[in-house]
């Protein structure tokens, strides 16, 4: 695995443990209900949300903002308490906004980013407390006039958690990922989800839906319907460019370290409403040509950003 396909490794699996973290413990995580409705098999999920990222200087020359908006739908039919399966379909929209001559002297490096994701988590309880996971995934990033074929990734990810107490569970995974202009990886990962105290949750990979990549989030249950969120990770987009653009069919990436708090209410056992803020630290973005050879890379300056998102499960 290089060190450059390691950050691409991270977004799959922040997708892996966003859908897979809350069916391993044994309380629901902030306004999700713990399965379908009573009765019913069946259950449904929304969640979406929207940030903006306030201007950045670049390290060289020129500045840039970016505002995302992100929205996925899911059905799940449970036919027991501890065994599922699931269709997820979400898309995600970022806007760039460059100065004139940023990264690329008199050009605008890339502007709209097109995400599309489409996974199937599956999830089988066993008799002695194991939970195994598998969950395949595919992805398309693109700028807009970018080719579609060019733009495709997959993952394919398994884990096996146990259930420790009613506090803890965690457990095993492997996962294999493809990345743009890059051979297919193979790695390890853990799965884990802590509840510390009554009020105090600590868990991997569960953020809002606007916050991309993985990390870690620290949940206190501040009063009856009102939690406050601590967090940080590891954030990253790498897309397919626009075949008419500066570099016809390139690459872009944007890589940072993001710290937020935020505030959620539960308006219902089903729905939640979250605010969120925070700074992106150690950012950098990075353009290539078609084949993946480097052609611009630089640092930016802490920036900092502001969103809001919802979630809710029928």
């Amino acid at each position: 695995m290089t060190g450059r396909s390691f950050p691409s490794l991270l977004l799959h699996l922040f997708l892996f443990l966003q859908l897979i973290l809350p069916m391993t413990a044994g309380a629901a995580a902030p306004g999700q209900n713990a399965g379908p409705t009573p009765g019913s098999p069946w259950s449904f999920s929304l969640r979406g949300g929207s940030l903006h990222h306030f201007e950045a200087g670049l390290e060289e020359r020129g500045d840039f903002n970016v505002s995302r908006f992100v929205i996925q739908g899911g059905a799940e039919y449970a036919p027991g308490s501890r065994r599922s399966i699931a269709l997820t379909a979400g898309y995600g929209f970022e806007q760039y906004d460059f100065a004139a001559g940023s990264l690329i002297p008199g050009q605008t490096p890339w502007e709209d980013i097109h995400t599309v994701w489409l996974t199937v988590p599956v999830r089988w309880g066993m008799e002695n407390d194991w939970t195994l996971f598998v969950l395949p995934s595919l992805r398309w990033s693109a700028e807009s006039g970018a080719s579609r074929e060019d733009a495709l990734t997959g993952g394919l990810f398994a884990a096996a958690a146990y259930r420790f107490s009613d506090r803890l569970t965690a457990g095993p995974g492997l996962g294999i990922t493809s990345r743009l202009e890059d051979s297919a990886s193979l790695f390890p990962f853990l799965l884990i989800k802590w509840k510390v105290t009554e009020r105090l949750t600590l868990a991997a990979g569960e953020g809002s839906a606007a916050i991309q990549g993985p990390g870690l989030t620290l949940d206190w249950k501040a009063a009856a319907r009102w939690h406050l969120l601590f967090g940080g990770g590891y954030g990253q987009q790498r897309f397919r460019l626009d075949d008419r653009g500066p570099v016809p069919g390139g690459i872009g990436e944007k890589t940072s370290f993001p710290l937020f708090i935020g505030a959620t209410c539960e308006i219902s056992p089903q729905v939640r409403a979250d605010i969120f803020g925070g700074v992106e630290a150690g950012g950098e973005l990075r353009l290539e040509d078609r084949d993946g050879r480097l052609m611009a890379e630089e640092d930016f300056d802490p920036a900092v950003f502001l969103g809001a998102a919802f979630a809710g499960r029928f």
